[in-house]
C-alpha cells in the first residue's frame, strides 16, 4: 500500500496492462481505522466526510 496524490509505478503498470481500476489502498486503511475505533470506543465514525477531507 502506498498513499499519495499521484499513482505509483505499479498502479500505472496495472492500468497500462488492462486493469479497469488501480486503487492506492487509502479507503481500506480508513475503513480499518474506523472499525478499530468502533471496537475500542463503541462509536462507529462516519468515513465519507473524512475521506473527502483527507484527500
Amino acid at each position: 500500500m502506498a498513499y499519495g496524490n499521484e499513482p505509483t509505478p505499479f498502479q500505472r503498470w496495472a492500468e497500462a496492462h488492462g486493469a479497469s481500476k488501480a486503487l492506492d489502498g487509502f479507503g481500506m486503511l480508513l475503513e480499518q481505522a474506523a472499525e478499530s475505533f468502533y471496537l475500542w470506543r463503541g462509536i462507529r465514525p462516519g468515513t465519507q466526510a473524512l475521506r473527502i477531507a483527507m484527500r
